[in-house]
C-alpha cells in the first residue's frame, strides 16, 4: 500500500505542477481565497452526503498529492479500510473534506462528528447506523476529546473497543480526521484499532490559503507544560530521597 500511495503522490504532484504552469482557471469555491475568510463549512450535518459537490480551487502540489491518495482510497476501495488523516486546523479540515467530496464524486461520503454521537460503549454501533449506504465514512471531532496530558482517553478507548464492529459492519473506508497529537497517541491508546491502519495522510497548513489557516489554540495541556510538570515532580522526588538519606 505504501508503494501505491507513493506513486499516487508523485503523479498528483506532477499534475498539480503542470496545472500551475499553464495557469489553470479556477472558480470561487470553499478552497479559494475569493470565497472569503470563513465560507460555509465543507462538513454537512452529521451523516449526510453532499448533494452537489462544488468546484474547488487547486491546492498546493504537496497537498494535492496527499488528497489524491485519500480520494483514491474512497473511490477504489472494495471493502473496509482504515486511514488516519492529520490536519491541525478545523477550517482547513472542512475545506479539505469539501475538496475530497468534489474529487470523489459521485461517491458519497458520510461525515460524522464523534462528539455528537456520545463517547460510550455504543459508539461503534451509532457510527454504523449513521452511515448506512455511504461509500466512505469520515470521523471528525476527535481532537477536542483527546487531552495529550491525560492517561485516560475515553474516545480512543471506545474506538479501540469498537474496532471489530466497525471492521465487520462497514463495507467502505473509515477515515479518522484528527490533529497530529492524536496520531501520536493512537498506537498507545488504541493499539487494536491502530493495527488495522491502511494509510496515514498528513496535511500541513496549505501555502495557498494564507493567514486564515493559522492554527487556533485548543483547550488541552500543551506538551511544554507537561514537560515542566514532569521535571518539577522529578526534582521533588530527588529532594525527598535526599532528605530521607540525610542524618537526623
Amino acid at each position: 500500500m505504501s508503494r501505491v500511495a507513493d506513486r499516487l503522490r508523485r503523479a498528483a504532484r506532477r499534475q498539480a505542477d503542470a496545472d500551475a504552469a499553464v495557469g489553470a482557471p479556477t472558480a470561487a469555491s470553499p478552497m479559494s481565497p475569493e470565497a472569503g475568510a470563513r465560507p460555509a463549512s465543507g462538513t454537512p450535518p452529521t451523516g449526510s452526503p453532499a448533494a452537489e459537490p462544488a468546484a474547488v480551487a487547486p491546492l498546493s502540489p504537496d497537498a494535492a498529492a496527499e488528497l489524491a491518495v485519500l480520494t483514491s482510497l474512497v473511490m477504489h476501495s472494495d471493502g473496509f479500510a482504515l486511514a488516519v488523516v492529520t490536519v491541525d486546523d478545523d477550517e482547513y479540515q472542512d475545506r479539505l473534506i469539501a475538496a475530497c467530496r468534489h474529487d470523489a464524486a459521485p461517491k458519497t461520503i458520510a461525515v460524522i462528528d464523534v462528539g455528537e454521537l456520545g463517547v460510550d460503549a455504543g459508539l461503534g454501533g451509532r457510527v454504523v447506523a449513521a452511515t448506512a449506504g455511504a461509500d466512505a465514512v469520515f470521523l471528525v471531532g476527535i481532537g477536542p476529546l483527546v487531552d495529550p496530558g491525560a492517561d485516560d482517553q475515553p474516545v480512543l478507548a471506545q474506538l479501540d473497543l469498537a474496532r471489530n464492529r466497525l471492521g465487520t459492519s462497514l463495507a467502505c473506508p473509515l477515515v479518522l480526521w484528527a490533529p497530529t497529537y492524536v496520531l501520536a497517541a493512537l498506537p498507545f491508546r488504541a493499539p487494536n484499532l491502530w493495527s488495522w491502519t491502511t494509510m496515514c495522510v498528513a496535511f500541513p497548513l496549505d501555502d495557498t490559503t494564507g493567514a486564515a489557516h493559522v492554527a487556533r489554540p485548543r483547550p488541552i495541556s500543551p506538551p511544554a507544560a507537561d514537560q515542566r510538570r514532569d521535571e518539577a515532580r522529578l526534582r521533588q522526588a530527588l529532594d525527598d530521597l535526599g532528605a530521607a538519606g540525610s542524618p537526623a
